[in-house]
């Protein structure tokens, strides 16, 4: 580093997910029969900007957003963000249905919605055909920040579809159309996971660049359409090579790396007729846990805003319309400044992938980066891996 060059230190990261529940105008029907009147949105504004003070988020993701207008006047309403530079990614938000969305205080530098499947992502029963999906429910948005050590950050914000059970009204209680209606969710939720597993590995695989997924994923961690997404640990005694494949496209959950190093777990973002769960995930690469030698920055401290979240099986209180039906979740990552003793370094641009995504709607693509050799190189930089596994991680 020449005399001239200012070294920059180590940094915090505050990364949110909130899914603000149908954040639609006053006087709009959604759904075909839901509107609110006009005091609701505005009491929904302000308590969404009283959240987001509490959250100090830096990058927060949204689900259930209809209109970005009415997010705006939240972000604006938030004391936290007076003063402060953002920029809110809300691609095809028409007002028809709920989109994902991410607001940044750090400079966006490429943004993009992705509605297709890959075609690779396709399921196919031998014998029986494919299953017939080929689009996100809600499309997946792709953002790259710029962070203060000049490292680019890649955010996915995903929203999967529900555990509600796809039917008619009329057939609601029915027991063996909500047995099928369930079972369609099920499916759905699985396709979903697939094809966005297929993105992220193609954008986290033989190659230091950092990815964060934030989302509400509609299960908990251990769920087999969370753990399609995320990827599982390899097993013990495979050889090192394996491993390190394996490990390269995996994602960690930052609440559960909170649980496994904290007294008890009492987390929970959601709760539905008694049941307490965590359906709300920041996920973040192997370029932030520990046991990888060349992490860039690790989880420090994960938090969850639930206070308004009411037990409906036990308490008569009545949910209040403008809060969310979900707890918020901030993940605090501290990042490694220009000085860390850290063998490798994370190029400043993302990989442009081969994948057969449709081409990005508004923003441009990616530019390319300079590709590691399939000996696991960066410039002089080599991975050296210890045992991670999601039971080990801290």
């Amino acid at each position: 580093m020449s005399g001239s060059a200012t070294a920059i230190k180590d940094f915090y990261l505050r990364v949110g997910q909130f899914n603000v529940m149908n954040l639609v105008r006053e006087g709009v029907t959604y759904y075909g029969r839901e509107k609110y009147a006009k005091e609701e949105v505005e009491k929904k504004t302000k308590w969404i900007a009283h959240q987001l003070d509490l959250m100090e988020a830096d990058i927060c993701a949204f689900e259930e957003v209809f209109h970005d207008d009415v997010l705006m006047r939240a972000i604006h309403q938030a004391d936290y963000f007076k003063g402060k530079k953002g920029e809110l990614v809300c691609l095809n938000c028409t007002g028809n249905s709920p989109v994902v969305a991410l607001y940044s205080t750090y400079p966006v530098v490429s943004k993009q919605s992705i509605e297709n499947f890959p075609k690779e992502s396709s399921l196919h029963f031998d014998g029986y055909g494919d299953i017939p999906m080929t689009k996100f429910s809600r499309p997946v948005v792709r953002v790259q920040v710029k962070l203060p050590n000049n490292m680019i950050l890649t955010i996915f914000v995903a929203h999967a579809k529900s555990k509600r059970p796809i039917v008619s009204d009329s057939l609601r209680h029915d027991p063996l159309a909500k047995a099928t209606g369930h079972a369609l969710s099920l499916v759905q939720r699985a396709a979903e996971s697939v094809a966005l597993r297929h993105i992220l590995v193609h954008e986290m695989q033989n190659n230091n660049n950092p990815v964060v997924v934030c989302g509400d994923l509609n299960d908990n961690i251990h769920a087999v359409s969370s753990e399609i997404l995320t990827g599982t640990p390899p097993w013990k005694k495979l050889d090192q090579k394996t491993k390190r494949q394996i490990w390269d496209t995996m994602l960690w959950d930052t609440t559960e790396i909170q649980v496994r190093t904290s007294d008890r777990d009492v987390t929970y973002s959601h709760i539905h007729n008694g049941r307490y769960e965590n359906l709300d995930h920041i996920l973040v690469s192997e370029e932030f846990v520990r046991q990888n030698p060349n992490h860039i920055g690790y989880v420090q401290f994960v938090q969850l805003f639930n206070d308004h979240l009411v037990d409906e099986t036990l308490s008569d209180m009545p949910r209040k319309c403008w809060q969310s039906d979900h707890g918020q979740v901030v993940a605090m990552l501290k990042i490694y400044g220009s000085g860390a003793p850290k063998s490798a370094r994370v190029p400043l641009v993302s990989s442009s992938s081969s994948l057969s995504i449709p081409a990005p709607t508004g923003g441009s693509p990616s530019t390319p980066h300079s590709p590691r050799s399939s000996s696991g190189r960066v410039g002089s930089s080599h991975k050296v891996y210890v045992e991670v596994t999601k039971d080990s991680v801290v």
